[in-house]
């Protein structure tokens, strides 16, 4: 895929060898008190599809929205935070931080999570699921693949999305990880 990214300084640099299979925004208050900004957008892929090509990175605790905390990696000479792992997702997948890759729009929001907690003034896209909270991982379920997209399954995105909801998600169909697999099989995200 050709996907690229650094911290502020460029002493770390990293490359990631599959496209990401979703991309969460999320609206929470440690993600905007920890970015400095409206949200935090985070593009999971497996750790094994992450290449770190330059850079010492140190891990920090931070806390998350879902009480549950993560462990995120920044820069040793900037401290620009490049990824991390959610404590509910394990450390099978990476959430790149999706400001730190070389072309950042390559990596749009699939879906966005504590709005509660939203920014008054932004407005979210109607073509994207958005929950007021994370979304349940055990019931919020992906239905299907079909041309290498994932779809909702919208008996539970009816009863979960606080927002009108898109069908397709982009995930690699064919070639697929063993995580992507068990993400296709189990119909749950990380």
């Amino acid at each position: 895929p050709d996907v690229k990214g650094s911290c502020g300084c460029g002493s770390v640099t990293y490359e990631l060898l599959r496209r990401p299979m979703f991309v969460h925004a999320c609206h929470c208050k440690n993600c905007q008190n920890q970015t400095g900004g409206p949200f935090a957008l985070n593009a999971i892929l497996e750790t094994e599809s992450l290449k770190l090509i330059s850079g010492d990175l140190q891990p920090f605790k931070m806390a998350t929205g879902s009480g549950l905390g993560q462990t995120v990696f920044r820069c040793s000479n900037c401290y620009v935070a490049t990824w991390g792992h959610y404590a509910a997702a394990g450390n099978g997948f990476v959430y790149i931080r999706v400001g730190t890759l070389d072309d950042p729009s390559v990596c749009q929001a699939d879906v966005h999570l504590f709005t509660k907690s939203k920014l008054s003034w932004l407005t979210l896209p109607n073509d994207t699921p958005a929950f007021e909270e994370m979304y349940d991982r055990e019931n919020f379920r992906f239905e299907h693949l079909r041309d290498g997209f994932f779809y909702i399954d919208e008996a539970g995105a009816d009863a979960q999305c606080d927002g009108p909801r898109r069908g397709a998600h982009r995930a690699a169909g064919a070639g697929a990880t063993k995580k992507q697999a068990e993400v296709m099989q189990t119909g749950r995200m990380p």
